[in-house]
């Protein structure tokens, strides 16, 4: 018998982590993964499959008391919820910390046998002391959960990107359309709706069930929709190998755009500049390779040179502007980046980046200081805050619209050190705590390099 015993996780992020572990494990699913993000409609649904492997199974996590019941009630709304699920569910397990009844189990049989007969998905039901057993029987998440100091999550690399890959192409070819293009544009809606997990489950589906029917114009448009979902969703690695598996298929502008961004995501700046270098010979009116181009030039190379090799028509699109005002802020030219953060606002008013930037540029004047960036005091201090904390509100504002829990993390982080610095204490704290809430991907709300130093 083991010398100690397993408490339930304290928090309802841990015990949907815990419950993916095991449930990757105890059903040979690696594809398992969390589904959406608190304020987002999940349909009943904590975790599923976004490989679609059939049957498609899914599950709910509930995290009550140890001595409180999971009421029968509470069972069949989530199933009831799980019905709507987007795409067909065939298995669903609810897995809690809290009692099961007799009555609990009574129902989750009776909703069984409906199911049957209307040829709908089986339910299984998961207490903890079933739980707990599964851990024991996995060593591995035993010693990942209760062994010791637990590996901290890390955040993905993002403070390199400007803004979300647009969504794979705007129009599909001029060649007769198909069924299969029917099926991608409906997995392509779910991008734009901030529904990407989704989109990744229907695009694998189409992949898996339509294989033998695919052209490589099919495999170049559901590579690059896999891209720009893992894009939106923070994978970025996963994003560029799509993006570069998608290139083989295709020589038009857009497969080589992705081909470059594939690169920076994967943060190697060398191939990256060599990469746009050549592209832009092909493409010179593309802003987005523009932008690429001059996020990867070589440190060495001075804003201004930059700003010279720049077209003065691009320098006030969205991307390109914050390129450029990311090489202001490292060469310690605030205002510039202060100009260039409102180009980017005025051309994308919505994208949330942009007002994040501006927020940003507008603190460098307190934070950055120097030769030629003295330090601000008094009522040009208190102005630079104020603008700041507007600007970092206008991203928040703006995040409820797209959905880009990164700059909002962000932004409430901002937030927190303008209070501090105005002495507020308990605003600090409670942006702070608002940060972590926002995204607790993120390794912590603080500031994560975003000034030269």
């Amino acid at each position: 018998m083991p010398a100690y015993t397993i408490n339930p996780p304290e928090s309802e992020v841990d015990f949907e982590k815990l419950c993916l572990a095991l449930l990757k494990r105890h059903w040979s699913r690696q594809g398992l993964e969390r589904f959406a993000k608190r304020g987002e409609e999940q349909f009943g649904v904590d975790i599923f499959d976004t490989l679609g492997e059939s049957p498609l199974y899914a599950a709910q996590c509930k995290l009550k008391e140890q001595w409180k019941s999971l009421e029968p009630a509470e069972i069949r709304e989530e199933i009831d919820k799980a019905k709507t699920f987007p795409s067909k569910l065939e298995h669903y397990a609810i897995l809690t910390t809290g009692k099961i009844s007799g009555a609990a189990q009574l129902t989750v049989q009776a909703i069984n046998q409906e199911h049957r007969g209307a040829g709908l998905f089986t339910i299984e039901l998961f207490a903890w002391d079933k739980i707990t057993e599964l851990i024991r029987q996995y060593s591995e998440i035993e010693q990942q959960f209760y062994g010791g100091l637990q590996p901290q999550t890390v955040a993905l690399v993002t403070s390199k990107l400007d803004c979300v890959v647009s969504l794979a192409e705007a129009a599909v070819s001029a060649g007769t359309r198909t069924e299969i293009d029917s099926l991608i544009d409906e997995a392509r809606a779910y991008i734009t709706s901030n529904q990407s997990q989704i989109a990744v489950l229907l695009l694998n589906q189409i992949q898996r069930t339509r294989g033998c029917e695919l052209s490589d114009w099919h495999r170049f448009r559901i590579l690059t929709n896999l891209g720009a979902a893992n894009l939106n969703l923070g994978n970025g690695a996963e994003a560029a190998k799509y993006f570069l598996n998608a290139r083989q298929f295709s020589e038009d502008e857009l497969a080589i755009t992705n081909e470059v961004l594939a690169y920076h995501l994967l943060l190697n700046d060398e191939e990256t500049r060599e990469r746009s270098t050549r592209a832009l010979e092909r493409f010179p009116a593309s802003t987005r390779l523009r932008s690429l181009w001059i996020q990867a030039a070589d440190p060495a190379k001075s804003y201004e040179h930059l700003l010279a090799e720049t077209p003065t028509h691009m320098r006030k699109d969205a991307e390109v502007a914050l390129a450029l005002g990311r090489r202001a802020l490292t060469a310690r030219l605030i205002e510039r980046a202060i100009e260039h953060a409102k180009d980017a606002v005025a051309d994308k008013p919505k994208w949330p980046q942009a007002h994040l930037s501006l927020a940003q540029a507008y603190f460098a004047k307190i934070a950055v200081f120097g030769r030629s960036t003295p330090r601000l005091t008094g009522s040009d201090r208190e102005e630079a805050l104020r603008n700041s904390m507007a600007a970092a509100d206008a991203a928040i504002y703006a995040v409820a619209a797209e959905g880009n829990s990164f700059a909002k993390c962000e932004a409430l982080a901002l937030k927190s050190d303008i209070a501090l610095i105005q002495g507020h204490k308990e605003d600090g704290s409670r942006f702070a705590r608002e940060s972590f809430g926002a995204d607790p991907t993120q390794t912590s709300p603080g500031r994560r390099h975003l000034y030269p130093r």
